[in-house]
């Protein structure tokens, strides 16, 4: 009820909202016998989009044309995201060996504005690393850990973890 994505999208292409085929197959697959037709609602998306696959729980984000709409969690959205970029714009990405690497920080000051001067630092001495910072939320809402990494070439990686330490 609080989330009036779909709506708004169906309303900015002037169709209407419809059960999508291939969403249905999947959160039969997920339920099972348990399925409802409340269920069902989360495949309601706006008539001839195409589904995004959800490995995280199998409930699907949908596309429409260059715009995706994945749920708001990183657990979920992270690997849509990832499989649309892998599945219409591989040809975008330069391919060179990549890692990431990340600590995970727990306690009181694992949070993004306690280490803020420390990734402003490891930003701008590494401008051609990513930096990331992922928060984890436990089931009933409590913040679990922070995820505090880089991504990039492997060397310089190595660098930044060094002095992230």
């Amino acid at each position: 009820p609080d989330d009036h994505t779909r709506q708004a999208a169906a309303a900015a292409l002037d169709v209407d909202l419809v059960l999508h085929p291939d969403a249905e197959r999947e959160i039969r697959a997920r339920f099972g016998a348990d399925i409802t037709d409340v269920r069902l609602l989360l495949g309601t998306f706006p008539r001839g989009v195409d589904i995004v696959p959800n490995p995280f729980n199998r409930i699907p984000g949908f596309r429409v044309r260059d715009h995706y709409f994945l749920p708001g969690f990183p657990q979920m959205a992270h690997p849509m995201a990832e499989w649309a970029l892998d599945t219409f714009y591989a040809d975008l990405f330069r391919h060179q060996e990549t890692v990431d690497k990340a600590f995970l920080l727990t306690g009181n000051n694992a949070y993004e504005s306690a280490l803020l001067d420390l990734m402003e630092r490891i930003v701008a001495d590494f401008p051609r690393l990513r930096l990331f910072s992922l928060p984890s939320m436990a089931a009933d809402g409590q913040r679990r850990y922070l995820e505090l990494g880089v991504e990039g070439e492997p060397e310089l990686v190595e660098q930044a973890m060094a002095a992230i330490r």
